[in-house]
C-alpha cells in the first residue's frame, strides 16, 4: 500500500471586512484595479478566478502580495493506494494456479477475513 500526501494551495478567504485592516492593505496593493479583484457586498468577496486575474492584471510582486493576504492555510491531504496485483494468468513468473490462489485470497480478504497473499 502506498500513501500519497498532497499539500494543496492555500485556501482563499471567503469574505473580507470592508472597513478592516486587511481590506485597507488589499486596496493599497491593488490600487485602482481593486474592483476587478473584489466584489462589494457587505464585505468583499474575491472575484471569480481571483489568482489568475491577479497575476494577469498586476505586476508579479503585487499579485503575489494580494493573493497571499487572501489565503488561509490548507491541511495536507493523505490518500492511500493499494498496490495492484497482477490478475492475468499470463503474468511472467506466476503460474496459473498461483494466480488463482492469489485471486481467491484477495477475494477472501475483501470479504472481511484475515489472510495473507503469498
Amino acid at each position: 500500500m502506498q500513501a500519497r500526501v498532497n499539500f494543496p494551495v492555500a485556501a482563499l478567504t471567503s469574505e473580507i471586512e470592508s472597513q478592516g485592516d486587511l481590506a485597507k492593505q488589499l486596496h493599497e496593493i491593488a490600487g485602482d484595479k481593486f474592483r476587478r479583484h473584489f466584489t462589494a457586498v457587505k464585505s468583499y468577496q474575491l472575484a471569480e478566478n481571483f489568482r489568475s486575474k491577479a497575476s494577469a492584471i498586476l505586476p508579479e510582486s503585487k499579485a503575489e502580495a494580494l493573493v497571499a493576504l487572501c489565503e488561509n492555510e490548507s491541511a495536507p491531504r493523505v490518500s492511500f493506494e493499494a498496490a495492484s496485483l497482477p490478475i492475468s494468468a499470463g503474468c511472467r513468473g506466476i503460474s496459473r494456479w498461483k494466480m488463482l490462489a492469489i485471486t481467491w485470497q484477495v477475494k477472501r480478504c475483501s470479504a472481511g477475513w484475515s489472510a495473507g497473499v503469498g
